[in-house]
Order: C-alpha cells, then structure tokens, then sequence
C-alpha cells in the first residue's frame, strides 16, 4: 500500500509531547481501556478526545479497521513503517528491542517497550482472548511477525 492508501484506513501520528517524534496509533479511551487501570477515572487521553473532533475520528477510524480487519490493521502499520521508517525494526539478531532503543528520548523508549502489552490489553477487551508470552516467543523472528523486514 502507498501513504494515501494507509489513510484510508489507519491514522498514525507523528509523535506527540510525551514521547517526542515517535510516531503512534491509537485507539479510543476508555471503551478500549481496562476499567481497572488508575488513570481509567482520571484518563489524560480522554479530554484530547473530547475536545478535538479530529483525534476523535482518527482514533475510530484506526479501531473500525482493527474490528474490521485485524490483518488490514496490521498490514497498514507494517506498510507505514516501511515507507516511513525504513531503517526501524529490520531484520537482526537484536531486533525490536535495538528499534526501540534507538527511540530519540528515554521516555519514549520505555513507551516503545509498553507498546506490546497494550496491544495484547486492546486484543483482550476487544473480546479477542490472547496472551503476551506467544508474542515474546516469536519477537525475534520477523517471518513470523510481520512482511516488513528482510
């Protein structure tokens, strides 16, 4: 897929002030969080989502296509990241792990490494019952990940 494609479907932002110009997707709050998380009463994302109609769609926009199509969601990511990062989470005996320790800013880094445990949380209160160890087990081998590296 090309960049005008990809925006048919997901909607990925360029960084923001808490992790730098680390590029993220995200879904809606609170219908995609476990209600038993402490920021669940007191949830930073919600007033963006709120205030701003175009965080709000971009955020349903990227949660319709993962309910739609797990696979289109995912390929989307995988194709964004080839054009848009090409030198990020290649092929290599260190990989993700070096991808994400390459991330500008420490705080980011940690985020890079929380973004896996959230997507088995989304999995999860989506309905779709899933375990993180699969996924660590299989982290280094990218012909079982994804299509993007070589």
């Amino acid at each position: 897929m090309n960049l005008k494609q990809i925006k048919k479907y997901i909607t990925i932002s360029p960084g923001n002030m808490k992790t730098g110009k680390i590029p993220s997707i995200s879904l809606p709050p609170i219908v995609t969080c476990n209600p038993n998380a402490k920021c669940h009463n007191d949830c930073y994302v919600l007033k963006s989502y709120r205030l701003y109609p175009h965080v709000r769609e971009a955020y349903q926009k990227n949660l319709n296509t993962f309910k739609t199509s797990p696979e289109l969601y995912f390929q989307s990511i995988s194709d964004w990241l080839t054009i848009k990062k090409p030198d990020y989470f290649r092929k290599g005996a260190f990989e993700p792990y070096l991808s994400m320790e390459k991330m500008t800013n420490i705080e980011a880094r940690e985020y890079g490494k929380r973004v896996l445990t959230n997507y088995v949380v989304y999995l999860n209160k989506l309905g779709i019952s899933t375990r993180i160890l699969p996924f660590l087990n299989i982290l280094t081998s990218p012909a079982k990940t994804d299509k993007f590296r070589k």
